[in-house]
């Protein structure tokens, strides 16, 4: 699992072109949250966040950072190691993906007759 932080203005239409060049590359993301940076310097006030953990190889990594940084509104694209908030949301969404064992039996029992 790899986390990256987006740093960018607009968030209005830039986040939603974030997310969307996610989903062009069929990726799960199981941990997203955008804020706005506090910043002192005046400029940097209107710069917003968002944090997402993403399951890539090398080549994917390169492709989203290549159409993040693409986006005219896009300030800065850092990548690191997951945080353990992000991690613990990680495995809720595992768990919430995986059906449960009676579930499945049930639907197998209902294909069967």
């Amino acid at each position: 699992m790899h986390s990256f932080h987006v740093y960018y203005r607009n968030p209005e239409s830039t986040l939603p072109r974030i997310l969307h060049a996610i989903s062009r590359h069929g990726l799960d993301l199981p941990y997203v949250r955008a804020e706005p940076v506090r910043a002192e310097p005046e400029p940097l006030a209107s710069v917003h966040r968002v944090s997402l953990l993403l399951d890539l190889n090398p080549k994917q990594i390169a492709g989203l950072c290549r159409d993040w940084h693409a986006l005219s509104d896009v300030v800065e694209v850092r990548a690191g190691a997951p945080s353990d908030d992000m991690m613990e949301f990680a495995e809720y969404w595992d768990a919430a993906r995986r059906p449960a064992v009676s579930a499945i039996g049930q639907s197998a029992i209902a294909a069967i007759a």
